[in-house]
């Protein structure tokens, strides 16, 4: 499938971002204050099913944040809930878990125009304990279950077998490492209230392979973000094309794919924003397995309050829209610190 295509399919907010966006605006520069950048920043959540955290997930940035060398750090906790199972002849996949993530970020600027940043994740798989409340939840909705029947309540599996039975990956339920990520991103051009930047990151294959945390070898990403403001309104629309250096194995076949975002905020009042955000785009696989093939799509929902001018905290609740390749639901809490902000 084209990226053409995926866009089209996926990502139908492109057009409100473009209406909004105000791109006829005076090219004069106006900087955004620290925390107005931070208040209107996108959402820090991103595609945590394991099989995609395998691959780089980008988290979506924004076009705003002054280069003034101040760092800035942010602490991200996620819990998510996921069940996903296909047995074929190609292969056969059981994901049952929860997962606790904490992800640790750095962005500082190196220069006026160029911004580096740190993202180091760190997982808790479990059994959990939403499982009966789910099934229950799906059952009185009449939604599919995905196979939750077929499996006892609270249990952990993360276990991908080959067509000829061979276990590929296999995990028990504990702590386990991320990938690393370095990122960075390049003024392009800037106007009164709204910015381009372009994006590049690499992901590290920090990772463990045969848990099924990670493809043992590195990524490399390039994209782009563009960022508008129009009184209490602002989006971002951010798009990126990603490339595994994994070889194919064991019915993995491994591909170029790509990532795109588009978020949508309203800023009520100065200590407080609402936004909404679509995330998706391909798969980096293509094995004939669905949990494993099917494009990924999230929506989020969130807000955003100023604590004070350095702390700002973020609340969001992520919903599957591809449930194959997606975590049924996921809750973050993120805090973001600029401890040089006046």
């Amino acid at each position: 499938m084209s990226v053409k295509k995926i866009f089209h399919k996926h990502f139908h907010l492109i057009y409100l971002t473009a209406l909004l966006s105000g791109v006829a605006a005076p090219q004069h520069v106006w900087a955004f204050s620290g925390q107005e950048a931070a208040m209107t920043m996108p959402l820090p959540v991103h595609n945590l099913y394991p099989a995609m955290t395998r691959f780089y997930d980008p988290i979506p940035v924004s076009a705003f944040r002054d280069f003034d060398n101040k760092p800035e750090y942010a602490l991200l906790q996620h819990y998510t809930s996921i069940f996903l199972f296909d047995d074929l002849p190609v292969g056969r996949l059981l994901s049952d878990m929860e997962i606790y993530t904490v992800e640790l970020q750095a962005d500082t600027a190196i220069s006026e125009s160029t911004e580096i940043g740190l993202t180091i994740p760190v997982h808790y798989a479990t059994a959990g304990f939403l499982d009966p409340f789910l099934r229950s939840y799906h059952e009185a909705l009449g939604l599919p279950n995905s196979g939750r029947e077929l499996q006892a309540d609270n249990q952990y599996s993360w276990d991908y077998s080959d067509a000829s039975g061979n276990t590929v990956w296999s995990d028990q339920a504990g702590w386990e490492m991320g990938n690393i990520s370095l990122r960075l991103r390049q003024k392009l051009t800037q106007g009164e209230r709204w910015g381009l930047s372009l994006l590049a990151a690499l992901q590290l294959p920090t990772a463990s392979k045969s848990r099924g945390w990670g493809s043992g070898e590195p990524d490399v990403a390039a994209g782009a973000v563009y960022s508008w403001r129009k009184n209490s309104l602002f989006g971002h629309l951010e798009g990126w094309l990603i490339h595994p250096f994994a070889k194919d194995e064991s019915g993995l076949n491994i591909q170029n794919y790509a990532r795109a975002s588009t978020t949508l905020g309203w800023q009520l009042k100065r200590p407080l924003s609402l936004l909404v955000q679509l995330q998706g785009g391909l798969s980096p696989y293509d094995t004939g397995i669905q949990q494993l093939d099917k494009s990924p799509s999230q929506i989020s929902f969130g807000l955003r309050w100023a604590m004070s001018r350095k702390a700002v905290l973020t609340f969001a609740f992520v919903e599957n829209i591809s449930q194959q390749t997606t975590p049924d639901f996921g809750i973050t809490v993120g805090l973001t610190f600029q401890p040089g902000r006046k």
